[in-house]
Protein backbone atom coordinates (compact mmCIF):
# COMPACT_ATOMS: atom_id res chain seq x y z
CA UNK A 1 0.00 0.00 0.00
CA UNK A 2 1.39 3.90 0.06
CA UNK A 3 1.51 3.81 3.88
CA UNK A 4 3.71 0.64 3.68
CA UNK A 5 5.64 0.69 0.13
CA UNK A 6 8.51 2.54 1.31
CA UNK A 7 8.62 1.15 5.14
CA UNK A 8 8.81 -2.43 5.03
CA UNK A 9 11.71 -4.60 6.34
CA UNK A 10 12.76 -4.95 2.62
CA UNK A 11 14.02 -1.42 2.21
CA UNK A 12 17.46 -1.82 1.27
CA UNK A 13 18.07 1.77 2.36
CA UNK A 14 16.87 1.13 6.03
CA UNK A 15 18.23 -2.03 6.39
CA UNK A 16 22.09 -0.70 5.04
CA UNK A 17 21.86 2.21 7.80
CA UNK A 18 20.93 -0.49 10.73
CA UNK A 19 23.77 -2.84 9.39
CA UNK A 20 26.25 -0.40 9.13
CA UNK A 21 25.30 1.46 12.90
CA UNK A 22 24.73 -2.11 14.71
CA UNK A 23 28.62 -2.00 15.40
CA UNK A 24 28.68 -4.96 17.34
CA UNK A 25 26.58 -7.17 14.48
CA UNK A 26 24.07 -8.57 17.36
CA UNK A 27 21.01 -7.42 15.33
CA UNK A 28 20.34 -4.83 17.62
CA UNK A 29 20.88 -0.89 18.33
CA UNK A 30 21.27 1.39 21.08
CA UNK A 31 20.53 4.49 21.84
CA UNK A 32 23.84 5.46 20.95
CA UNK A 33 23.69 3.92 17.56
CA UNK A 34 20.26 5.23 17.05
CA UNK A 35 21.52 8.78 17.52
CA UNK A 36 24.17 7.91 14.63
CA UNK A 37 21.73 6.45 12.25
CA UNK A 38 19.48 9.33 12.43
CA UNK A 39 22.29 11.52 11.90
CA UNK A 40 22.68 9.97 8.51
CA UNK A 41 19.72 10.28 7.95
CA UNK A 42 19.40 13.57 8.09
CA UNK A 43 16.85 14.18 10.66
CA UNK A 44 17.35 17.40 12.73
CA UNK A 45 19.69 16.96 16.11
CA UNK A 46 17.41 15.55 19.08
CA UNK A 47 17.72 15.37 22.57
CA UNK A 48 18.85 12.35 24.82
CA UNK A 49 15.32 12.60 26.24
CA UNK A 50 13.57 12.63 22.52
CA UNK A 51 15.75 9.93 21.82
CA UNK A 52 14.94 7.75 25.14
CA UNK A 53 11.29 8.04 24.52
CA UNK A 54 12.05 7.00 20.43
CA UNK A 55 13.17 4.24 21.48
CA UNK A 56 10.54 3.67 24.99
CA UNK A 57 7.77 4.15 22.35
CA UNK A 58 9.11 1.09 19.82
CA UNK A 59 10.80 -1.32 22.48
CA UNK A 60 8.10 -3.94 22.01
CA UNK A 61 9.80 -6.34 23.77
CA UNK A 62 11.42 -4.39 26.55
CA UNK A 63 14.75 -5.03 26.02
CA UNK A 64 16.23 -1.50 26.00
CA UNK A 65 17.46 -1.97 22.47
CA UNK A 66 16.02 -2.54 18.94
CA UNK A 67 15.58 -4.83 16.61
CA UNK A 68 15.22 -4.15 13.25
CA UNK A 69 12.01 -4.64 12.87
CA UNK A 70 11.47 -1.73 16.32
CA UNK A 71 13.94 0.52 14.35
CA UNK A 72 11.80 0.27 11.05
CA UNK A 73 8.37 0.90 13.04
CA UNK A 74 9.70 4.62 13.87
CA UNK A 75 9.40 5.47 10.18
CA UNK A 76 5.80 4.24 9.73
CA UNK A 77 4.08 6.28 7.18
CA UNK A 78 0.44 6.29 9.32
CA UNK A 79 2.55 8.85 11.86
CA UNK A 80 2.73 10.79 8.85
CA UNK A 81 -0.65 10.08 7.54
CA UNK A 82 -1.49 11.86 10.94
CA UNK A 83 -0.07 14.78 10.68
CA UNK A 84 -0.54 15.50 6.72
CA UNK A 85 -4.25 15.24 7.97
CA UNK A 86 -3.65 17.20 10.76
CA UNK A 87 -1.71 20.21 7.88
CA UNK A 88 -4.66 19.22 5.79
CA UNK A 89 -7.80 20.90 7.12
CA UNK A 90 -10.57 20.57 4.07
CA UNK A 91 -9.60 16.85 3.91
CA UNK A 92 -8.80 17.60 0.03
CA UNK A 93 -5.58 15.44 0.19
CA UNK A 94 -3.72 19.01 -0.68
CA UNK A 95 -1.83 21.01 1.27
CA UNK A 96 -2.02 24.45 0.52
CA UNK A 97 0.08 27.59 1.43
CA UNK A 98 -2.88 28.93 3.55
CA UNK A 99 -3.03 25.36 5.53
CA UNK A 100 0.97 25.62 5.96
CA UNK A 101 0.68 28.75 7.42
CA UNK A 102 -1.98 27.77 10.06
CA UNK A 103 -0.35 24.91 11.03
CA UNK A 104 2.92 26.88 11.82
CA UNK A 105 0.93 29.29 13.66
CA UNK A 106 -0.10 26.68 15.91
CA UNK A 107 3.88 26.32 16.30
CA UNK A 108 4.36 29.57 17.46
CA UNK A 109 6.13 30.23 13.90
CA UNK A 110 5.09 33.50 12.49
CA UNK A 111 6.40 33.77 8.63
CA UNK A 112 5.19 35.93 5.90
CA UNK A 113 3.58 34.79 3.07
CA UNK A 114 6.73 34.30 0.45
CA UNK A 115 8.07 32.13 3.02
CA UNK A 116 5.15 30.29 3.47
CA UNK A 117 5.38 29.66 -0.55
CA UNK A 118 8.98 29.24 -0.79
CA UNK A 119 9.35 26.27 1.84
CA UNK A 120 6.15 24.70 0.37
CA UNK A 121 7.68 24.67 -2.94
CA UNK A 122 10.13 22.88 -2.10
CA UNK A 123 8.32 20.04 -0.95
CA UNK A 124 5.95 20.66 -4.17
CA UNK A 125 7.36 18.24 -6.58
CA UNK A 126 5.39 18.66 -9.32
CA UNK A 127 5.08 22.54 -8.80
CA UNK A 128 1.19 22.67 -8.62
CA UNK A 129 1.19 25.10 -5.97
CA UNK A 130 0.09 22.38 -3.23
CA UNK A 131 1.75 19.65 -1.49
CA UNK A 132 0.40 15.79 -1.99
CA UNK A 133 0.74 12.89 0.08
CA UNK A 134 2.85 11.54 -2.24
CA UNK A 135 4.99 14.44 -2.57
CA UNK A 136 5.03 15.14 1.58
CA UNK A 137 5.76 11.32 2.56
CA UNK A 138 8.91 11.30 0.00
CA UNK A 139 10.34 14.33 1.82
CA UNK A 140 9.34 13.39 5.31
CA UNK A 141 9.76 9.63 4.95
CA UNK A 142 12.47 9.36 7.38
CA UNK A 143 11.67 11.61 10.08
CA UNK A 144 11.45 9.54 13.07
CA UNK A 145 8.23 9.34 15.41
CA UNK A 146 6.53 11.87 12.99
CA UNK A 147 4.19 14.66 14.91
CA UNK A 148 2.97 17.79 13.65
CA UNK A 149 5.51 19.93 16.43
CA UNK A 150 8.54 18.18 14.71
CA UNK A 151 7.60 18.08 10.73
CA UNK A 152 6.74 21.85 11.19
CA UNK A 153 9.98 22.45 13.17
CA UNK A 154 12.33 20.74 10.30
CA UNK A 155 9.82 22.07 7.64
CA UNK A 156 11.06 25.45 8.84
CA UNK A 157 14.34 24.81 9.94
CA UNK A 158 15.41 23.47 6.27
CA UNK A 159 14.99 26.31 4.75
CA UNK A 160 16.55 29.34 5.99
CA UNK A 161 14.10 32.09 6.10
CA UNK A 162 15.16 35.44 3.49
CA UNK A 163 13.68 38.71 4.47
CA UNK A 164 15.86 40.50 1.38
CA UNK A 165 17.80 43.44 2.25
CA UNK A 166 15.30 45.00 4.39
CA UNK A 167 16.85 46.56 7.47
CA UNK A 168 13.93 45.74 9.45
CA UNK A 169 14.30 42.54 11.98
CA UNK A 170 12.20 39.69 10.74
CA UNK A 171 8.58 39.06 12.80
CA UNK A 172 9.82 36.72 15.57
CA UNK A 173 7.97 33.69 16.40
CA UNK A 174 5.66 33.95 19.58
CA UNK A 175 8.17 33.42 22.39
CA UNK A 176 10.88 35.83 22.10
CA UNK A 177 14.19 34.39 23.70
CA UNK A 178 15.08 36.52 26.98
CA UNK A 179 18.89 36.79 25.42
CA UNK A 180 17.32 38.64 22.74
CA UNK A 181 17.08 41.82 25.16
CA UNK A 182 20.69 40.56 26.29
CA UNK A 183 21.93 41.01 22.78
CA UNK A 184 20.44 44.30 22.33
CA UNK A 185 21.80 45.55 25.35
CA UNK A 186 25.37 44.89 24.30
CA UNK A 187 24.55 46.00 20.90
CA UNK A 188 23.86 49.60 22.47
CA UNK A 189 26.82 49.78 24.81
CA UNK A 190 29.12 48.76 22.27
CA UNK A 191 27.90 51.49 19.62
CA UNK A 192 27.68 54.44 22.73
CA UNK A 193 31.48 53.73 23.88
CA UNK A 194 32.65 53.83 19.86
CA UNK A 195 30.87 57.25 19.94
CA UNK A 196 31.59 58.41 23.33
CA UNK A 197 33.95 61.23 22.16
CA UNK A 198 30.83 62.83 19.84
CA UNK A 199 28.32 62.28 22.42
CA UNK A 200 30.27 64.49 24.68
CA UNK A 201 30.97 67.11 22.45
CA UNK A 202 27.28 67.48 21.33
CA UNK A 203 26.04 67.85 24.68
CA UNK A 204 28.90 70.78 25.30
CA UNK A 205 27.25 72.39 22.06
CA UNK A 206 23.94 72.16 23.48
CA UNK A 207 25.07 73.67 26.73
CA UNK A 208 27.06 76.19 25.36
CA UNK A 209 24.56 77.94 22.85
CA UNK A 210 27.96 78.13 20.71
CA UNK A 211 29.14 77.40 17.63
CA UNK A 212 32.15 73.88 18.18
CA UNK A 213 34.25 72.69 16.22
CA UNK A 214 34.72 69.28 16.71
CA UNK A 215 38.27 68.93 15.75
CA UNK A 216 39.00 71.41 18.41
CA UNK A 217 37.00 70.61 20.66
CA UNK A 218 38.35 66.78 20.64
CA UNK A 219 42.01 67.93 20.84
CA UNK A 220 40.98 70.78 23.75
CA UNK A 221 39.42 67.44 25.69
CA UNK A 222 42.22 65.94 25.30
CA UNK A 223 45.31 67.47 25.78
CA UNK A 224 43.03 69.13 29.56
CA UNK A 225 41.69 65.81 30.79
CA UNK A 226 43.76 63.44 28.78
CA UNK A 227 42.47 60.06 26.61
CA UNK A 228 39.86 59.38 29.04
CA UNK A 229 38.35 62.91 28.94
CA UNK A 230 37.19 62.01 26.00
CA UNK A 231 34.85 59.23 27.15
CA UNK A 232 33.80 61.17 30.68
CA UNK A 233 30.17 60.00 31.84
CA UNK A 234 30.46 56.60 29.61
CA UNK A 235 30.39 54.44 32.25
CA UNK A 236 26.64 56.26 33.20
CA UNK A 237 25.78 56.15 29.70
CA UNK A 238 26.39 52.35 29.23
CA UNK A 239 24.58 51.89 32.80
CA UNK A 240 21.76 53.60 30.57
CA UNK A 241 22.17 51.97 27.57
CA UNK A 242 22.35 48.36 28.39
CA UNK A 243 18.32 48.23 29.39
CA UNK A 244 17.71 50.50 27.95
CA UNK A 245 18.48 48.78 24.60
CA UNK A 246 17.17 45.69 25.90
CA UNK A 247 13.95 46.58 26.86
CA UNK A 248 13.32 48.36 23.54
CA UNK A 249 14.25 45.04 22.26
CA UNK A 250 12.05 42.90 23.86
CA UNK A 251 9.27 45.36 23.54
CA UNK A 252 9.48 45.97 20.06
CA UNK A 253 9.97 41.86 18.96
CA UNK A 254 6.88 41.13 21.69
CA UNK A 255 4.95 44.48 20.00
CA UNK A 256 5.44 43.02 16.85
CA UNK A 257 4.28 39.39 17.58
CA UNK A 258 0.27 40.91 18.48
CA UNK A 259 0.23 42.85 15.35
CA UNK A 260 -0.86 41.75 11.78
CA UNK A 261 2.90 42.60 10.47
CA UNK A 262 4.36 39.76 8.32
CA UNK A 263 7.29 41.11 5.94
CA UNK A 264 5.23 41.61 3.06
CA UNK A 265 4.24 44.25 0.95
CA UNK A 266 1.91 45.69 2.93
CA UNK A 267 0.51 49.21 2.74
CA UNK A 268 0.36 49.16 6.78
CA UNK A 269 3.21 47.29 7.45
CA UNK A 270 5.72 50.50 8.02
CA UNK A 271 2.59 52.05 10.54
CA UNK A 272 2.91 48.35 12.50
CA UNK A 273 6.70 48.38 12.96
CA UNK A 274 6.09 52.22 13.27
CA UNK A 275 3.58 52.13 16.36
CA UNK A 276 5.84 48.87 18.16
CA UNK A 277 9.10 50.81 18.00
CA UNK A 278 7.18 54.15 19.22
CA UNK A 279 5.70 52.10 22.02
CA UNK A 280 9.33 50.05 22.94
CA UNK A 281 10.86 53.32 22.93
CA UNK A 282 8.96 55.19 25.26
CA UNK A 283 8.66 52.27 27.49
CA UNK A 284 12.63 52.11 27.67
CA UNK A 285 12.59 56.28 27.86
CA UNK A 286 10.68 55.91 30.61
CA UNK A 287 12.45 52.99 32.43
CA UNK A 288 16.33 54.61 31.84
CA UNK A 289 15.27 58.69 31.85
CA UNK A 290 16.97 58.51 35.61
CA UNK A 291 20.32 57.73 34.44
CA UNK A 292 20.16 59.65 31.24
CA UNK A 293 20.18 62.54 33.69
CA UNK A 294 23.34 61.29 35.56
CA UNK A 295 24.88 60.91 32.63
CA UNK A 296 24.22 64.16 31.43
CA UNK A 297 25.82 65.83 34.50
CA UNK A 298 28.77 63.50 34.24
CA UNK A 299 29.33 64.04 30.76
CA UNK A 300 29.27 68.19 30.94
CA UNK A 301 30.86 68.37 34.22
CA UNK A 302 34.01 66.12 34.59
CA UNK A 303 35.55 65.74 37.57
CA UNK A 304 32.70 67.39 39.81
CA UNK A 305 31.07 63.65 40.99
CA UNK A 306 33.79 60.88 42.32
CA UNK A 307 30.87 58.01 40.82
CA UNK A 308 27.53 57.38 39.31
CA UNK A 309 25.97 57.08 42.78
CA UNK A 310 27.20 60.19 43.81
CA UNK A 311 25.38 62.20 40.91
CA UNK A 312 22.47 60.24 41.55
CA UNK A 313 22.60 61.50 45.33
CA UNK A 314 23.05 64.74 45.05
CA UNK A 315 20.21 65.40 42.14
CA UNK A 316 17.85 63.51 44.52
CA UNK A 317 19.26 66.01 47.14
CA UNK A 318 19.17 69.38 45.20
CA UNK A 319 15.86 68.94 43.21
CA UNK A 320 14.38 65.58 44.86
CA UNK A 321 13.14 62.87 42.81
CA UNK A 322 11.46 64.63 40.45
CA UNK A 323 14.63 66.48 39.93
CA UNK A 324 15.45 62.80 38.00
CA UNK A 325 13.18 63.06 35.67
CA UNK A 326 12.80 66.56 34.28
CA UNK A 327 12.38 66.30 30.54
CA UNK A 328 10.12 63.60 29.27
CA UNK A 329 6.90 65.18 30.14
CA UNK A 330 5.31 68.53 29.58
CA UNK A 331 6.25 71.61 32.28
Amino acid sequence: SLFRRTFTMDDPNLKAIFERHDSDGGGTMSTTELRGALTELKVLAVTDEELASIVKANDADGSGELSFEEFTTIFEASKLRSVFSEIDIDGSGQINSEELTNALSKLGYKLPKSEIKKILRKVDQDKSGEVSFDEFHTFFKYVPAASLSIIGKMWVDQFPVDVGSDLAPPTPSADVPWWYGVLGGIGGVTSRTLTAPLEKIKLQAQTSGGNISIIKELSRTHKELGFRGLFAGNAANCARVFPYAGIVTVVYLNALTVTPADNDLDPMEPFYRGSCAATAGVIGQLFTYPIDVVRARLTVEPGKYNSIIECFKTIAKEKGTAGLFKGPGPP
